[in-house]
């Protein structure tokens, strides 16, 4: 009985892979007698997937430029001139101004410039290690700065790859210069205007002030940049930051000191009531000095009576110690601030009894005292004047040296497909192609096959 069974089912086996293998002969000589019909059909199928292809690639492509800053402001999130760094004022409002009215004249849409405005993206260069870091302290709850140096132009307008390039230079060459323009610091000292100066009824001590505040002016410009200032030179000028500063000693020693000088000696004034004010002012401001002085001298000197000195000890070797006599370095300190401002009490006892003389005898200046004093305060200011001139145009070589490459191009200006790879995308379509050609041959063929029956 079980024989009869495993025969039958052998049987039954066979005829079913008869059945099965005359089905799929039949069906590749369906397909094979069609196949013309499919090979047109997978042509037409490939043809359409490279139209498709194109007209995906063009919708898929920007043009892009790649730029960099290199300035050390930048790392606190600022320009070179101060101001906050801001990715969105990266391109200037003149050059997508001027790259809308040539996208004009290269097509026919009347959008706004609002509108062309959206075109254009800029898309910070973030180097992985900082992004690593960034999301590590995010994860930590730790806020991380940090502001890229390097960043991506994109454009977008739907012209012809050629268009969109040449667009896109004509706005990354005025970033590049405008930029530049725009954003370089550039220190500018005005002139001392005598003329101005005589008509404001200034005292001599009026003059004084102004000189000595301008000197300190031109001193601080040249000792804000770290330096960096004091090592520049140019072949382009005979003189450098290092000259000018000297030049200022002098006029401070030389020309400045003979007015003082003078003014020491002769107690006169072109205006004595307003000279008077500003001597009293001084006198007031030279005895608070004095009276806080002499507080402080009062508190050092009461520390320095009941300062314990502690002794120092000398660990030496094979565990033998030796004890160094002699005061430590608080008590050292505690006496040179003694000192100083003891010495500073009696420096201004005599400013003040010089004040106090000077306001008691002050009287008007002749018109020949007043004319030699003006012609040495003009002597100085000339020489001052001078210098403010050499320092501005030493200033625009430092700045234009300093700040040559603070915004330079990385990245020549190209058409950029981001879309998936193109022979993907054909081949999918002419698998497709040939799929629905097959179904089609077969589809004809039982359709057929019915009608004759």
């Amino acid at each position: 009985m079980k024989k009869e069974l495993k025969e039958k089912e052998y049987y039954v086996e066979n005829i079913m892979e008869d059945d099965n293998e005359i089905d799929l002969l039949e069906i590749l000589k369906k397909i094979w007698k069609n196949k013309k019909i499919i090979a047109l059909i997978f042509l037409i199928g490939t043809f359409i997937s490279l139209v498709g292809a194109k007209i995906y690639k063009k919708s898929t492509t920007v043009s892009r430029v790649g730029i960099s800053f290199n300035f050390e402001e930048l790392k606190q999130g600022k320009n070179p001139d101060g101001t906050p760094f801001n990715m969105a004022e990266i391109i200037p409002s003149k050059s997508i101004y001027n790259a809308y009215n040539k996208y004009k004249t290269l097509s026919d849409d009347n959008l706004s410039i609002t509108d062309f405005r959206k075109f254009i993206k800029i898309t910070p260069i973030i180097p992985k290690n900082i992004s690593v870091l960034v999301e590590k302290n995010l994860k930590e709850g730790v806020f991380y700065s940090f502001t890229p140096t390097e960043y991506f132009i994109t454009l977008k307008t739907g012209l012809n790859n050629e268009s969109e390039k040449e667009l896109l230079e004509e706005i990354v060459e005025t970033v590049l210069n405008e930029y530049i323009l725009n954003n370089r610091p550039l220190s500018t000292l005005s002139k001392l205007d005598i003329k101005q100066l005589e008509t404001q009824g200034l005292t001599y001590e009026n003059y004084l002030e102004i000189i000595d505040k301008t000197l300190e002016a031109i001193k601080n410009d040249i000792e804000q940049s770290s330096n960096k200032k004091i090592k520049f030179s140019t072949v382009a000028l005979n003189y450098d930051f290092k000259d000018i500063l000297l030049e200022l000693e002098l006029i401070r020693n030389i020309g400045l000191n003979k007015i003082e000088a003078k003014l020491d000696l002769t107690y006169t004034s072109p205006n004595v009531e307003k000279s008077s004010a500003i001597l009293n002012q001084k006198l007031i401001n030279l005895t608070t000095d004095k009276e806080v002085a002499i507080k402080k001298a009062k508190v050092i000197k009461e520390t320095i009576d009941g300062y314990k000195i502690s002794s120092k000890e000398l660990i030496l070797p094979d565990g033998m110690n030796a004890n160094i006599s002699g005061k430590d370095d608080n008590y050292a300190k505690l006496i040179n601030d003694y000192i100083v401002t003891t010495t500073q009490i009696e420096v201004n006892e005599q400013e003040i009894k010089k004040l106090q003389k000077k306001i008691l005898s002050l009287s008007k200046s002749s018109n020949n005292e007043e004319r030699l004093m003006i012609a040495d305060i003009k002597t100085v200011i000339n020489s001052i004047n001078t210098e403010i001139n050499k320092l501005n145009e030493l200033n625009k070589k430092f700045y234009e040296t300093e700040y040559s490459n603070m915004i330079t191009q990385i990245t020549p200006v190209e058409n950029l497909y981001t879309g998936k790879p193109i022979i993907l995308f054909i081949a999918i379509g002419a698998f497709l192609s040939l799929v629905v050609g097959c179904f089609y041959a077969l589809i004809k063929e039982i359709i057929q096959e019915k009608t004759q029956k």
